[in-house]
């Protein structure tokens, strides 16, 4: 799971560069408090990077100690 959101958070974010790199004139602007939200998505995205960076150092950390398990 928290590999799955690291990925999902790259995948925006590499979507905003290219949508500001390619259509806008390399300008990428976004309202994160349209209806009150900034302070739970600071508080939910810092919650999800800790979870994301663990999942993939306990994802390192499992094959390279089984390098059996690496297709």
């Amino acid at each position: 799971m928290g590999l799955f959101v690291l990925l999902a958070n790259s995948f925006v974010l590499y979507a905003s560069f290219l949508h500001a790199y390619f259509f806008n004139d390399y300008l990428f602007s976004v309202d994160i408090n349209s209806f009150g939200e900034a302070h739970i998505e600071l508080i939910l995205l810092t919650i999800i990077l800790g979870i994301s960076l663990i999942s993939s150092i306990k994802i390192i950390t499992h094959l390279t100690a089984h390098p059996k398990n690496i297709p």
